[in-house]
């Protein structure tokens, strides 16, 4: 995999825990809406949770950062830090749905099915993407034809066609789990390289590597770790 420590999250210098969530929610909403960055409608009833996050300078650990009740969380490497973003609410498409978080340093990422859908606010972003598919996984899994948008550089309409195979463990920055007890699978297309995804055994994607070019890659897990998540 690609070093992580080409890439920054904005503005991450020191642990930072939101406390005036409903503000802090309602100026994200706006920022969003003046730079575009989300096309996703977020629901009201889930707008207090939209910012929450915490930020962790370099050479620090989330395992014992304290949580809010209630509130999903990723745990997210890049640069050599690590954040926990928080999930902000789940939206849906013709393949599923498709979870949005939002880090400390008003970054917003999404997921589906362990899938990378789009991140903004870090140097690399990809944005407007789109699968035309997104299987469960297995080696038996149709060739994915995914659309996405880069900036800066704004390059558009950039088309990779995925092939799903099975791996070996790719650990990478897993942390709380043993590698051995999940299920991998990676995303391989021509111009990135491969992109790792790990299931626990009823299915679920559990962590993910996902490069966003050819240096700047990012690492996500569900946080806290699941216990009893092996097969």
């Amino acid at each position: 995999m690609a070093r992580i420590d080409e890439l920054s999250f904005p503005r991450i210098k020191s642990l930072v825990l939101v406390v005036n969530l409903r503000a802090r929610a309602l100026a994200l909403v706006c920022f969003l809406a003046c730079a575009g960055c989300s096309t996703f409608e977020t629901p009201a009833t889930n707008a207090m949770t939209a910012s929450i996050g915490i930020a962790i300078s370099p050479g620090k650990s989330v395992d014992d950062a304290p949580l809010a009740p209630g509130i999903g969380y990723l745990r997210v490497t890049l640069d050599g830090a690590v954040a926990l973003f928080a999930l902000g609410f789940v939206d849906h498409d013709a393949n599923g749905a498709i979870e949005v978080y939002y880090g400390p340093g008003r970054e917003v990422l999404r997921l589906q099915n362990g899938r990378l859908l789009g991140i903004d606010g870090v140097a690399i972003s990809w944005k407007s993407v789109s699968v035309s598919s997104n299987p469960g996984w297995s080696e038996k899994d149709p060739t994915i034809n995914r659309r996405r948008d880069i900036a800066p550089g704004e390059r558009y309409d950039l088309n990779d066609q995925i092939t799903v195979v099975r791996s070996p463990p790719a650990p990478g920055h897993l942390s709380g789990l043993d590698p051995a007890a999940l299920s991998w699978f990676d995303d391989v297309t021509d111009d990135l390289p491969r992109a790792h995804v790990a299931l626990d055994g009823a299915g679920t994607p559990v962590y993910g590597e996902q490069c966003l070019d050819q240096v700047h890659c990012l690492t996500w897990q569900l946080w806290p770790p699941a216990t009893g998540a092996g097969p």
